[in-house]
C-alpha cells in the first residue's frame, strides 16, 4: 500500500434510484475513512430522475452509462477512477462504518487481488428482497461464495459480491509498469 489511506474510488451504478441514493450516500459519509481519500463515482445508466443530480450533490462525480446495464455501469466506473483501490456497490446498499478501513488490511499481501465481505438482509426488506437474498442463500450452498456467510476471517472464494468487492487491480497494473 503506498499510504495508510490510499485513495478508494467507490464505484455505484445507479438508474432511476433517485428515492435510495441518498440512504446510501449518507451511509458512505459515515463511513470512518478521510473523506478526502475517497472518491465516489456514480455510473447513471440514463436516468429519467433526479439520481443525477442528487450524486452531484453530494460532492460524486457522475459518467454515464449509456448500456443502462449494472456492469457496464461498473466498467464505466472503473475506467474514471484515480484510486488506488476501486470498490463496487450498489445504491441500495449502507455500510459499516469500518467498511473500507477493515478491508484495507488484506491488501497489504501481495497476492490479493481483491477482497469482498458478508452481504447482510436488512429487517425491514420486502418480500422481493427476501426472495433474492434466498436465491442468494440457494447459491452459498453449491460454491465458494461471501454472499450471505459470516465469516470468522479470510477465506479464498470463487464468487465476490459485486456489491461488496474492493479490488487492487488499478494498483496491481501501476506495480507490474514499474
Amino acid at each position: 500500500m503506498n499510504s495508510k489511506f490510499p485513495l478508494i474510488s467507490v464505484v455505484i451504478p445507479v438508474k432511476n434510484e433517485s428515492a435510495i441514493l441518498g440512504r446510501c450516500l449518507n451511509s458512505l459519509r459515515e463511513v470512518e475513512y478521510p473523506s478526502g481519500r475517497l472518491e465516489i463515482i456514480i455510473a447513471d445508466g440514463m436516468s429519467r430522475d433526479e439520481s443525477p443530480a442528487l450524486a452531484l450533490s453530494y460532492g460524486a462525480k457522475v459518467v454515464r452509462n449509456e448500456k443502462e446495464l449494472v456492469s457496464s455501469g461498473r466498467n464505466r466506473g472503473f475506467e474514471a477512477a484515480r484510486g488506488e483501490l476501486i470498490a463496487f456497490t450498489d445504491a441500495d446498499c449502507i455500510f459499516d462504518k469500518r467498511w473500507l478501513a477493515n478491508s484495507l488490511k488484506y491488501f497489504d499481501d501481495k497476492k490479493i487481488g481483491g477482497v469482498g465481505g458478508t452481504t447482510l438482509q436488512p429487517e425491514d426488506s420486502s418480500s422481493f428482497e427476501k426472495a433474492i437474498d434466498c436465491v442468494f442463500h440457494m447459491a452459498e450452498l453449491f460454491q465458494s461464495t461471501s454472499h450471505r456467510r459470516r465469516l470468522p476471517g479470510a477465506k479464498e472464494a470463487a464468487d465476490i459480491p459485486g456489491c461488496n468487492a474492493i479490488t487492487g487491480e488499478k494498483r496491481l497494473k501501476r506495480l507490474c509498469r514499474g
